[in-house]
């Protein structure tokens, strides 16, 4: 889906900005919808990219459907969200306390 097109442009190094806004646009519409698994790659691909003044909404959403899906992360998952977020400087704290949280009850 959505998650695997922004990973894939990001793989490629690709930073197509119409694009990506594009993206995430349809993706703040189908969050409800995106697993652990699409959060964790799109927001991956979106931090990779630098994608981060042009998303504001993009990000607050994918941290709000972090809380709700996290605990069905798996490590791999936890990290790419946790780097994500970090490295765009995105989230809140109640979603990284839930990512710690969840990384610790993985362990």
């Amino acid at each position: 889906g959505l998650s695997m097109v922004a990973y894939a442009i990001a793989k490629l190094g690709e930073n197509k900005e119409v694009m990506l806004a594009e993206l995430a646009r349809v993706s703040i519409l189908k969050a409800a919808d995106f697993s652990a698994t699409d959060v964790a790659k799109i927001c991956w691909a979106f931090s990779k990219l630098d994608f981060i003044d042009g998303a504001l909404n993009f990000w607050k959403e994918m941290a709000n459907v972090v809380l709700k899906q996290v605990a069905t992360a798996r490590h791999v998952e936890l990290s790419m969200i946790a780097w994500a977020f970090g490295t765009a400087q995105q989230g809140h704290p109640a979603m990284y306390a839930e990512i710690a949280d969840c990384a610790l009850r993985t362990m």
